[in-house]
């Protein structure tokens, strides 16, 4: 009976055993729990932090994209505008270039016509040297001449005795017209004398100026203008036109250029 009694006792105490060990296993898994769930928890906590943390930072950067896209853009409009800024600018430096060379031609133009003026000038001013000096030259030549009038109208007496009234070729055949019935013996001399040619002599020949001086004056009616012809040994040389009347000479020039160079003094000058 002692024995059957034990039995259950065992029993009991092992499942009491057993309780407490599968008890003892329970709270030590329960207390593993609990530090896995507390691990947890703050691995969570960790993770929450830093998923705000990460949005933050999120949010943080869509600013500064939005701002960098600004910038990219206000950098795009910039570059747009320098752009043409940039073409504006090429634009006006081949305008600068273009006027450059345009005016580099004007001026090449400008100078080859100050050149070609002062080359003028220069000539121009050789030309008053010259026009001065053949001034002066021909005063003294119209000087000379002067004297050489004076002297030889101091002569006119000598010069009046060269001086021939040579009859006209009619008369060298025929005599003198008698006067008309009726007709005055005045009238009659004043025929005769029409009939005439006057005639006298180169007294001066001036190359240099082209012109001749005859010993045939205003005493003689001999007007402006009035035609020389000039012959030597009754060969007929060329005629001179009469500019300058004096009361016992004149100045004549020639109707042929280069015909003074033939004259000679004393060759016969006869009024046409």
């Amino acid at each position: 009976m002692a024995d059957k009694a034990k039995g259950p006792v065992v029993i009991l105490i092992l499942f009491l055993i057993i309780s407490l060990a599968v008890a003892g296993l329970g709270f030590l898994a329960l207390q593993k729990e609990k530090q896995t769930n507390t691990s947890l928890s703050r691995k969570i906590e960790e993770l929450e932090s830093l998923r705000r943390l990460s949005e933050d930072k999120a949010a943080q950067l869509t600013q500064q994209v939005s701002v960098l896209q600004k910038t990219a853009d206000e950098t795009t409009t910039r570059l747009t505008a320098a752009s043409d800024e940039l073409q504006t600018a090429n634009k006006a430096k081949e305008d600068a270039l273009f006027d450059a060379s345009r005016v580099k031609e004007k001026l090449a133009a400008a100078e080859n016509a100050r050149s070609d003026a002062l080359n003028k000038l220069k000539s121009a001013e050789s030309d008053l040297r010259n026009a001065r000096d053949e001034l002066v030259s021909l005063k003294a030549a119209k000087d000379d001449l002067q004297k050489k009038l004076k002297d030889l109208e101091t002569k006119g007496s000598s010069v009046q005795l060269d001086k021939i009234v040579v009859p006209s070729a009619a008369e060298n055949n025929t005599a003198a017209p008698a006067a008309a019935p009726g007709e005055q013996p005045k009238q009659a001399a004043e025929t005769a004398k029409q009939s005439a040619v006057l005639e006298g002599k180169v007294l001066v020949v001036n190359k240099d100026y082209d012109f001749i001086v005859v010993n045939l004056g205003r005493k003689d009616n001999v007007n402006v203008g009035d035609i020389l012809s000039i012959a030597r040994k009754n060969k007929k040389l060329g005629e001179f036109k009469i500019e300058e009347v004096r009361d016992t000479m004149s100045v004549a020039t020639p109707l042929t250029k280069g015909l003074t160079a033939q004259i000679r003094e004393d060759d016969k000058a006869v009024v046409k």
